[in-house]
């Protein structure tokens, strides 16, 4: 066993080397066919020099497990420790890793918030303009009167009755697109800062591994 104390940066570097290493055990072959009645494979290798490569080869594959373990563990552990600031919060390594594998769904959530309250806005607006048009409000008030004259103040008062029961408002109770426009702008200083961020906390943080020699 030997300890090695080396940044997160490098420990990502061993990892990936480790499996590309893991990759490679699949090609090594620890089965033979023997000839039955000789010290022998089918393809003449001798028994006792093969035995030692087996040996040698499963060895290293236990090993290169144990050493990738380690170092992924020790990354863990150092990701949930090491504090970072993003975009004018504090997260843990990992937290913020988190965050970046979600962040396209959470931008999605407050799009769709967005186009929500862009939607009720329109219907509003179109509601409105339809129904307290001067034409709307002028058939409101012939039909109420029934032909008859009407005094200017009675006119007034029919045509504010008529507003009351037909104008329409927004209900937003909350600020859904400023909450979701402050939200999305961070978002996007969240993905501005991330890699900077990660990359110096990754150069910076050093952390201890214990591996198999």
């Amino acid at each position: 066993m030997s300890t090695i104390t080396i940044t997160i940066y490098e420990a990502l570097a061993k990892k990936k080397i480790l499996e590309s290493q893991l990759d490679n055990l699949r090609n090594y072959q620890l089965v033979y066919a023997k000839k039955k009645y000789a010290d022998e494979t089918a393809d003449g290798s001798p028994i006792g020099d093969l035995e030692k490569k087996i040996q040698s080869d499963y060895n290293k594959s236990v090993s290169l497990m144990k050493n990738y373990a380690a170092v992924k563990a020790a990354i863990n552990e150092a990701n949930a420790r090491t504090k970072v600031n993003i975009a004018g919060k504090e997260y843990s390594i990992a937290n913020a890793i988190a965050r970046q594998r979600n962040l396209n769904k959470e931008e999605s959530m407050y799009r769709s918030m967005v186009t929500q309250y862009n939607n009720v806005e329109q219907a509003v607006k179109r509601s409105n303009e339809r129904n307290l048009s001067a034409d709307a409000i002028s058939a409101y008030i012939q039909k109420t009167s029934n032909g008859t004259k009407m005094s200017e103040e009675l006119v007034r008062e029919l045509t504010e009755e008529y507003k009351k029961r037909f104008e329409v408002e927004i209900y937003d109770p909350m600020k859904t697109k400023e909450t979701a426009e402050n939200a999305l702008e961070e978002i996007k200083k969240f993905r501005e800062e991330i890699h900077f961020a990660l990359t110096q906390a990754n150069i910076n943080t050093m952390i201890t591994v214990e591996l198999e020699d």
